[in-house]
Order: structure tokens, then C-alpha cells, then sequence
């Protein structure tokens, strides 16, 4: 973890084996920005290349970024 930067999760995938996620706040023109990357660090799917993994997981990650982008512009002060 790089506080108000970044934040780096190591999640299991059931059956599958485990991923590497990071979640990296970046500055952008138009407000802050979040960028997500995932990949396979063990089991079956680490053994894709990295561009067919990005493939298969960007719809995930896409609804996971829009349910943050929710809960973030949804809270209460």
C-alpha cells in the first residue's frame, strides 16, 4: 500500500488459484482517476499469456470499478 496512491490485494479465485490486483489512483484533468490491473499469480489461469488474461477478466473489472465509482459518488458525508 502507497497511502492516497496505491493499494496492491492478492485475492483467491476459487477454483483457479490466486490474482494479483492493484488499484492505482492517478490525477487526472478531469478529477482523479482509478486504474485497476489483475493477473493470475498461481493455478490454471496464470498459465495464459497476460493479454488473454486482460481479456478475460475486463469485463469483471470494468463492473468492479463501476460499483466503486457508485458506492463512492452514493455515500453519505
Amino acid at each position: 500500500m502507497d497511502p492516497d496512491r496505491r493499494l496492491v490485494l492478492h485475492a483467491r479465485e476459487w477454483p483457479t488459484g490466486t490474482a494479483r490486483i492493484e488499484l492505482e489512483l492517478l490525477a487526472e484533468s478531469g478529477g482523479p482517476y482509478v486504474r485497476m490491473t489483475e493477473s493470475a499469480s498461481s493455478g490454471p489461469a496464470a498459465l495464459l499469456p497476460g493479454p488473454v488474461q486482460s481479456l478475460m477478466l475486463a469485463p469483471r473489472n470494468r463492473e468492479a470499478l463501476a460499483r466503486l465509482d457508485d458506492v463512492i459518488r452514493n455515500r453519505k458525508s
